[in-house]
C-alpha cells in the first residue's frame, strides 16, 4: 500500500473540536489527593478511575520559571501565532530525546506538534484514512481512539492481546481474512508500552514481528506512546518506529502523563513525507508559541528529568502497594497484571464473579473502578476492570482495595 501525500487534503475531514481525554469521575465529584500520608477516604468514594498524573506532582513553580525565562528571552517571538509543524525549539529537543533513547536517526523534520495526543489521534486518523476504511486495533484498547476512529466512518477490527502484547497469529489470520475480502487495513492503532487499560509492555520479539507483518501487508503501525516515560523497572524497548528504521510506523506521544494534562503538547513522530501530509491538514493559526517555548525550555533545562526522578518513586509505591494490596485481599477471586510503570493494571475476575452483582457491590462499598466493556472495539470485558493508581494516596488505595474485595465476595453467582 502507498500512502500518497496527497490523500492529506482529501476532504478537509477535520473536526472543529480535537478529541480530549476522559475526564475521570473523582474530578468531577471535586476528589481531592491527600498525599501519601493522608489518611483514607472513611466513608467518600474511592475511585481507581481517571489515568492522570497525581496533582501533587505538578512542577508548577519551574513551570513558572520557563514561562519567565521564554518571555525574557523572545517575547515578540513566544506571543506570535505559531506554525503549522510546531516551534522548531520543541521539535529539536524530541528528535534529541528519541535518538539519546534509542538512537532512531530523528531530526526536527520528522515531528509534528499537536494539542496532546488526542489532536495527533484525530489528525492522523484523516490523513491516512476514509469512510469505510477499516483500522486494526488491539483488544482491549484505549475507547477514546476507539470512538475517534468511529467518528471518521472507520470500521474497526480488533486483535486479541496476552500477556506479552499482541498475539501474532491472531493479527496475522485478520490481515489475511480481510486481505481475502479486499479490505487491507490503512492502519494498526496500537499501544504496546506500559498499554492503556492492561500495563501490558510488548515484547520486543513480539514488536519485531507486528513489523514484519505490518510490512508485508502494507499497514502503517500507528503507536500510542502517551505512559512511554513513566517507567518504574525494566528497559525501554525499541518503538515502532525505530524498529521499522523510521518508515513503516507514525509514533504518537505527549506531555500529559510525564508533565501535566492541561498543558495540551503532543506529537507525530514519522517519516518526513507522512509529516508533510499532516502539516497540510493544519488549518489554524498553529498552536501557541508561547505554550511550546515554555514546556521547550522547561525540558531542556533538565526540569523535566528532575521532575521524572520525583515522579517515578511515587508512581513505583503506588504501583506496589496496589500490588500488595491485591495479593492480600482479592487473591482467588481475580488474577491481575504487573505493570513495569504507567498508571494502570487489569484486573480478570474469577468466573464465579457476577458482573452485574459486582457493579452493585461496588456502588454499596463506595469504590469505583472502570469495567472492561468500553474498552473492546467488538463485545467483551464483562469480567475485566481497569484500576488506575496514579491520583489516589496510598492510604485510599489500600483502603479502596479493601472495599473492592468486600464488593467481590457479594458478586459471586
Amino acid at each position: 500500500m502507498t500512502l500518497e501525500a496527497e490523500r492529506a487534503t482529501g476532504g478537509g475531514r477535520l473536526s472543529q473540536t480535537p478529541a480530549t481525554e476522559l475526564l475521570s469521575a473523582w474530578a468531577r465529584r471535586g476528589h481531592a489527593n491527600q498525599g501519601e500520608s493522608g489518611p483514607p477516604a472513611a466513608s467518600g468514594l474511592i475511585e481507581f478511575g481517571g489515568g492522570i498524573p497525581d496533582p501533587e506532582t505538578l512542577p508548577k513553580d519551574a513551570l513558572l520559571a520557563a514561562a519567565a525565562r521564554v518571555l525574557a528571552q523572545d517575547a515578540p517571538g513566544a506571543l506570535r501565532y505559531g506554525g503549522a509543524q510546531g516551534e522548531e525549539l520543541m521539535r529539536r529537543w524530541l528528535a534529541a530525546r528519541l535518538n539519546t533513547q534509542e538512537d532512531a536517526g530523528a531530526g526536527p523534520e520528522n515531528f509534528f506538534l499537536t494539542s496532546g495526543s488526542g489532536q495527533a489521534i484525530q489528525m492522523v486518523i484523516a490523513a491516512f484514512s476514509d469512510p469505510g476504511d477499516v483500522a486494526l486495533v488491539e483488544r482491549p484498547s484505549y475507547p477514546g481512539s476507539l470512538r475517534t476512529f468511529r467518528a471518521y466512518g472507520v470500521e474497526l477490527a480488533g486483535v486479541d492481546m496476552d500477556e506479552e502484547g499482541v498475539v501474532i497469529d491472531a493479527l496475522e489470520r485478520t490481515l489475511t481474512t480481510l486481505a481475502a475480502a479486499g479490505r487491507t487495513p490503512r492502519l494498526f492503532y496500537t499501544m504496546p508500552t506500559l498499554h492503556n487499560p492492561t500495563g501490558i509492555t510488548t515484547t520486543i520479539p513480539r514488536r519485531e514481528a507486528v513489523v514484519e507483518l505490518c510490512d508485508r501487508f502494507g499497514v502503517l503501525i500507528m503507536e500510542d506512546d502517551a505512559y512511554g516515560e513513566i517507567r518504574c523497572e525494566g528497559r525501554r524497548p525499541p518503538s515502532y518506529y525505530r524498529l521499522s528504521g523510521g518508515q513503516g510506523a507514525l509514533r504518537i506521544s505527549t506531555v500529559s502523563k510525564m508533565l501535566a494534562t492541561g498543558l495540551r503538547v503532543g506529537w507525530v513522530t514519522g517519516r518526513k513525507d507522512l509529516v508533510d501530509s499532516l502539516t497540510r491538514l493544519r488549518f489554524d493559526g498553529g498552536l501557541s508559541p508561547f505554550l511550546i517555548r515554555t514546556v521547550a525550555e522547561f525540558c531542556s533545562s533538565g526540569d523535566q528529568d528532575a521532575h521524572l526522578e520525583h515522579m517515578i518513586p511515587l508512581y513505583r509505591e503506588k504501583r506496589d502497594r496496589t500490588l500488595a494490596a491485591l495479593a492480600e485481599r482479592c487473591a482467588g477471586q481475580a488474577t491481575w497484571t504487573h505493570p513495569e510503570g504507567g498508571f494502570f493494571l487489569w484486573m480478570t475476575l474469577d468466573p464465579a464473579i457476577n458482573p452485574a452483582k459486582l457493579r452493585e457491590s461496588m456502588q454499596s462499598e463506595n469504590v469505583f473502578a472502570r469495567t472492561g466493556m468500553q474498552f473492546f472495539p467488538d463485545g467483551g470485558g464483562e469480567h475485566n476492570l481497569r484500576l488506575c493508581f496514579s491520583t489516589l494516596s496510598v492510604a485510599d488505595i489500600e483502603e479502596g482495595v479493601r472495599r473492592l474485595g468486600r464488593a467481590l465476595d457479594q458478586a459471586r453467582f
